[in-house]
C-alpha cells in the first residue's frame, strides 16, 4: 500500500500537466494533515498534495519529486515542505530501505555521480533493479497471453483496493489521505529528550531549496502537527536552530514563523503523528492563512 501510494504520486508528478498555485511536500503528515480541497475554498489557489512517506523514502526523495514535476508542469507559486518534526533523525529505517532504493531507482531524477563509491552502489542499484523489473515482466506475460496487468490486482493487505482504484482515489482527494478516528496508541518520547537532524537530511533540505531557488519558486517549510499527550517531553531546539540556519544560508527560503512547532490534542489525532479529518481541517486552515500571507496577491487571483 505504502509502494503503491507513492507510485499514484510519481504518476502524476510525470504524467499530468495541470498546473498548479501550490505544492505540498512532505511525509505522511502532509499526506494526512493538508487537504486541497479545503485549502482551495479557503484561498482560491489550486493545491496539490505529493506526500509520500518521505520517512521511510529518505531525504532524498523530496528533490527527485520535485524535479520530476517541474519537468512536466508549469512551476507553482508556492512550493510548502510538511514533514513531521521527528522525521529527520535518522536516513531511512531499515523497514524501508528495499523501498527506498527502488523508489531511487526508478524516480531518482539526476544522474548518479560516477566519481563517488555511493554514486556508483546507486547506478549499480539502478542496473540491478531494471533487470528484476524485465525480468518479473518477462515471467508474466507467457502465463496469461500478455492480459494479466499487476495494477488490477488487490494491493498487499487490502481486499478492495487495487492500483487503479487507489489512483483514481488519490487524484479525486488531490492526494489527500484522510485518517478516520482518534487515539490510537503511541509514544514519540525517549530517554534522550534532544530530536537531532541527521546530516542527511540536511543536505536533501538544502538540496530542494536549492533547486527551488534555482528554477524562481518559493519555498515555504512548515513542521506538521504531533500528538501533544505523545510528546511532552521532546526537546526540539536543535530543529529550530537547524531551520534558522537553513534560512540565514537561503535568504528567499520561507519558515513558518508562528506556531512552528504545533501539537495538537488527542481528539484531533488519528495517532501521535497523524491528524485525523478534524485535525487536517484545523490545520489546512491554519497553513491556508500562512500560504496567503506569503503570496502577494496577483490581478490573475483578483480576478479568479
Amino acid at each position: 500500500m505504502d509502494e503503491a501510494w507513492t507510485a499514484t504520486v510519481m504518476d502524476y508528478a510525470l504524467c499530468s500537466t495541470e498546473g498548479n498555485d501550490v505544492v505540498f511536500l512532505g511525509d505522511s503528515i502532509c499526506c494526512s494533515g493538508i487537504e486541497p480541497v479545503q485549502f482551495r475554498k479557503l484561498t482560491r489557489l489550486r493545491g496539490y498534495n505529493l506526500g509520500v512517506l518521505f520517512g521511510g523514502l529518505g531525504p532524498q526523495a523530496a528533490p527527485s519529486i520535485v524535479l520530476s514535476y517541474l519537468a512536466k508542469h508549469p512551476a507553482p507559486r508556492l512550493v510548502v515542505l510538511c514533514t513531521s518534526p521527528v522525521c529527520f533523525e535518522k536516513e531511512v529505517d531499515a523497514a524501508y530501505v528495499t523501498l527506498h532504493n527502488r523508489f531511487l531507482s526508478c524516480f531518482a531524477f539526476e544522474a548518479p555521480d560516477l566519481r563517488s563509491p555511493e554514486g556508483i552502489r546507486a547506478y549499480v542499484r539502478s542496473v540491478l533493479y531494471l533487470i528484476q523489473q524485465g525480468t518479473v515482466l518477462r515471467w508474466y506475460q507467457p502465463a496469461d497471453g500478455g492480459r494479466h496487468d499487476l495494477r488490477d490486482d488487490f494491493l498487499d493487505l487490502e481486499k478492495t483496493q487495487t492500483y487503479r482504484s487507489l489512483e483514481k482515489l488519490t487524484r479525486a482527494q488531490l492526494g489527500f489521505y484522510p485518517m478516520i478516528g482518534s487515539g490510537h496508541k503511541g509514544f514519540l518520547d525517549r530517554r534522550k529528550r534532544v530530536v537531532r537532524i541527521d546530516p542527511a537530511w540536511d543536505r536533501g533540505v538544502r538540496r530542494l531549496a536549492s533547486i527551488c531557488q534555482e528554477t524562481n519558486v518559493p519555498l515555504l517549510i512548515r513542521l506538521g502537527p504531533i500528538a501533544a499527550d505523545a510528546s511532552q517531553d521532546l526537546d526540539f531546539h536543535a530543529v529550530e536552530q537547524w531551520l534558522n540556519e537553513l534560512k540565514a544560508a537561503n535568504p528567499r527560503l520561507l519558515i513558518a514563523s508562528d506556531n512552528r512547532l504545533t501539537r495538537y490534542p488527542t481528539e484531533l489525532c488519528f495517532d501521535p503523528m497523524h491528524c485525523n479529518v478534524a485535525g487536517a481541517a484545523k490545520f489546512t486552515k491554519q497553513l491556508a492563512e500562512e500560504v496567503t500571507s506569503s503570496l502577494k496577491p496577483t490581478a490573475a487571483d483578483a480576478a479568479r
